[in-house]
């Protein structure tokens, strides 16, 4: 398969993953990704150390993507009606932050770096520590209703909540065990 290049610049950060690739910036903030090249966008999770994680979509052209990352941050709590036991291999967590989806992996290594627990012993609390502002989705999906990746058409059975997170707050979202949207 073919690939072509993508110049970034990263104003503030240093951490960058995008299709699954993770790499480091220079020095000066600006890396290169190897992308098909039938791509038309790539989706990045950028998490500066010192900065707010944050989800970019960005149009691969010719022209170097500039993404600026801030320090204003916020913490994410979503509180789940189902057991640790109800949970496992049933459903599948999504989060998405201004329509892109987070990896819970991600979410998790950026949490605990910054010195927080990401769930609760039991399993039915998650906070995720230093995310940009921005509208959040968060969604319990059963396994076999599972979404496509980035996009906000939930599957029936899903339970989600919404919201917008400030700078210096924290978002707390209340998935319910009924269907759908909050």
């Amino acid at each position: 398969m073919e690939a072509h290049r993508k110049d970034f610049l990263i104003l503030g950060g240093l951490n960058v993953d995008t299709a699954n690739t993770y790499g480091r910036t220079g020095e000066g903030g600006e890396f290169t990704v190897e992308l098909p090249e039938k791509a038309k966008a790539a989706q990045l999770i950028v998490s500066p150390p010192g900065y707010a994680l944050k989800a970019f979509n960005v149009a691969v052209d010719e022209a170097p993507a500039v993404l600026r990352v801030g320090s204003e941050a916020g913490d994410l709590e979503v509180e789940s009606p189902y057991s640790r036991e109800e949970v496992e291999g049933r459903f599948v967590l999504q989060i998405f932050q201004d329509g892109i989806p987070l990896s819970t992996g991600d979410l998790l290594q950026w949490t605990l770096a910054h010195g927080k627990e990401f769930t609760n012993p039991e399993r039915t609390r998650i906070h995720a520590a230093e995310l940009a502002p921005g509208d959040y989705l968060v969604c319990l999906v059963p396994r076999d209703g599972r979404a496509p990746a980035g996009q906000n058409n939930v599957p029936a059975g899903a339970a989600c909540s919404s919201g917008t997170l400030t700078p210096g707050a924290v978002l707390r979202l209340q998935l319910k065990r009924s269907s759908g949207r909050d």
